[in-house]
């Protein structure tokens, strides 16, 4: 029974290794970001982070540069008419929670809009008062 146990567990877990495998990690930015904020459902203290896109599957990665916080989320391409002119991080502020919900590369007019999580969507629904807030970034590169 132990085996079965174990094997239907590496069996489960093979398309998640095979998915790491297959993903291609991009850098984008990296930014201090001077507030508590989540990302999806996970929550992450102040700090520098290094944002990431995982190719071909328009997931962001949200890391802290000494690595002990991670978040990831999917994220949908948007295009606008003019590009931006710096990186930036946006986030949404409901009361004293801030949520990412864009980021956008320096000289790129394709910002990503990432997924919300659900308290982010509850706080939508029940505070009328919602602040967009940017955090100025830096090109990964830099």
């Amino acid at each position: 029974m132990k085996h079965v146990r174990t094997l239907t567990i590496v069996v489960l877990l093979l398309p998640a290794f095979s998915f790491c495998l297959q993903a291609e990690e991009q850098p984008l930015l990296t930014a201090t970001v001077p507030f508590a904020f989540a990302v999806a459902d996970v929550d992450l203290p102040p700090g520098s982070y290094t944002v990431s896109i995982l190719l071909p599957f328009n997931i962001i990665k949200v890391q802290s540069t000494d690595g002990r916080k991670v978040a990831t989320v999917f994220a949908v391409p948007s295009q606008k008419s003019l590009s931006s002119e710096r990186a930036k991080l946006v986030f949404h502020r409901f009361g004293n929670q801030y949520f990412l919900v864009q980021v956008w590369e320096q000289g790129s007019n394709i910002h990503r809009d990432l997924q919300r999580g659900n308290r982010a969507r509850e706080l939508a629904g029940s505070i009328e008062q919602m602040e967009s807030v940017t955090v100025v970034a830096s090109n990964a590169s830099h």
